[in-house]
């Protein structure tokens, strides 16, 4: 069930939020959450568009800062309310690698093949191409010249180098 809530930014955003408020603020945390969704509102025009798992991200975001701007309204610090919104976040986010890890289990009974099935997923829901998600085996590398050297002969350049420019004459 905790996964399907994901896919409900703005309900699952608030169930996290609201234990967490009434805990930090137990006489004013509805006060504290209505300043979080007006702060919300005014993001929500100017936020961008792209595919349908990148906005799901960008409206966490847009919670996350509004409820860092509406905690600092009233009365936390800087570094607490930093520290406050990432203990909300791990609170809503924590049922999507739970169910990635006991789905993988299904997948392989191998470490390795699970954790590259996992950024496969990860890699094919969040980013399109141009973006390329590669594995490499993990080895001990016998020098870090080596290492550097399989980056740069590699096929497929994450950044292709620039067009030759002619010389001015």
């Amino acid at each position: 069930m905790g996964i399907l809530r994901w896919y409900l930014p703005d309900a699952n955003f608030r169930r996290a939020a609201t234990h967490r408020l009434q805990k930090h603020f137990p006489e004013k945390s509805e006060q504290v959450w209505h300043s979080t969704r007006d702060w919300q509102s005014r993001l929500a025009p100017s936020r961008p568009r792209y595919g349908f798992s990148l906005n799901l991200l960008m409206r966490y975001f847009e919670w996350n800062l509004s409820l860092y701007r509406a905690v600092q309204e009233h009365g936390m610090s800087q570094v607490e309310a930093g520290e406050f919104v990432e203990t909300v976040a791990a609170e809503y986010f924590q049922p999507v690698p739970a169910a990635m890890f006991k789905l993988s289990r299904l997948r392989s009974a191998k470490r390795e093949t699970r954790v590259k099935w996992i950024f496969g997923i990860i890699t094919k829901y969040f980013f399109a191409p141009p973006f390329v998600h590669r594995h490499h085996r993990i080895q001990a590398w016998r020098s870090t010249s080596q290492f550097v050297r399989l980056l740069t002969t590699s096929r497929t350049k994450v950044f292709p180098r620039p067009p030759r420019m002619p010389h001015a004459i």
